[in-house]
């Protein structure tokens, strides 16, 4: 994989996980989440977790540090989404939004940070 690949998909991944938030603010207005809650947790459904955990990312770049904290970070993130998920799912939209605001904000912004900084490792 070339730095450029590893730059697009991290930037593919910034775009797409921004937008969940939008994502979920839909599911709590509507009262139901687009995919199951189950799907919404699995950090390998995902685009990104798919690319992330699949056979085009060599090992010497799963060794590494950047992506063993964007890995964890990245499944932490898809748990949360559930949780918010779930609620509103539940018609907990109260719940939902406090979820949404600060747990899973919480878990955003620390994944984005660190998508952003692997970002600019790889392009070193």
């Amino acid at each position: 994989m070339t730095t450029h690949d590893l730059e697009a998909q991290i930037d593919d991944a910034i775009r797409a996980h921004t937008a969940v938030r939008r994502t979920l603010e839909i599911a709590i207005g509507i009262g139901h989440a687009h995919a199951s809650t189950d799907t919404v947790g699995d950090d390998h459904r995902c685009a990104f977790g798919r690319w992330l955990h699949g056979p085009l990312l060599g090992p010497e770049v799963k060794a590494g540090r950047p992506f063993e904290v964007v890995n964890r970070l990245h499944g932490e993130f898809h748990r949360e989404a559930q949780r918010v998920a779930t609620e509103a799912a539940a018609g907990h939209r109260e719940e939902a939004e406090r979820l949404l605001h600060t747990d899973f904000a919480a878990k955003s912004d620390v994944l984005l940070r660190a998508l952003h900084k692997w970002r600019g490792e790889a392009s070193r």
